[in-house]
């Protein structure tokens, strides 16, 4: 038994080395992964050409219309230059996250980014991440942190949880403003103290 599951581990960490030597690898390290990458054999780039402080003979940036997602873009690497084609500021937006995602991996494997084309757009519209404010407060300058991460990971919105601990009166005149329908078609207050 014992020799049968060192013969699996081994077999795995061959497979492993003979996949870690594809030029693919580099591409492991892109969260969220991106609808589709095409490596074409040509020569890349080097990674400090764009991160942390992009070239702007280097990188070329057009807001087009072509680009069908709202969100989407395009990224073209190729023979030292980078391409990047969107619809909108926040589809630039991912793809530049996209480059420092892939110029980061290649600074730390020593290589250079390879020549690709990288098409990309959201499968959802909504990605969120929750950050819970109930049982503590973090500081501002923490919560900057969490917003770069969050625009590092292509996610576009935050769920706060917050827990009032304070009385609140009810302000006549805002309370019509502050009502939601319930389950039971009943109104009630949005706001209101645990």
């Amino acid at each position: 038994m014992k020799k049968n599951v060192l013969l699996l581990l081994s077999l795995g960490l061959c497979l492993g080395s003979i996949q870690a030597q594809t030029p693919q690898t580099i591409f492991k390290a892109l969260l969220p992964a991106p609808q589709k990458i095409t490596i074409m054999d040509l020569p890349g780039i080097n990674p400090h050409l764009v991160y942390p402080n992009p070239a702007k003979e280097v990188v070329h940036t057009t807001l087009s219309k072509r680009i069908k997602h709202r969100e989407g873009y395009h990224l073209s690497i190729r023979q030292g230059q980078v391409s990047i084609q969107a619809q909108t500021k926040a589809g630039v937006l991912y793809a530049q996250q996209t480059l420092k995602q892939l110029a980061q991996d290649a600074t730390e494997q020593g290589i250079d980014i390879p020549a690709c084309e990288i098409k990309d757009y959201p499968s959802t519209d909504y990605r969120a991440i929750h950050i819970d404010l109930k049982h503590h407060l973090d500081k501002k300058e923490y919560l900057y942190q969490v917003l770069q991460r969050m625009a590092y990971y292509k996610l576009n919105a935050a769920i706060v949880g917050l827990k009032i601990k304070l009385r609140i009166k009810r302000i006549r005149k805002l309370e019509p403003k502050m009502r939601y329908l319930s389950k039971s078609g009943k109104t009630g207050p949005i706001m209101h103290t645990a």
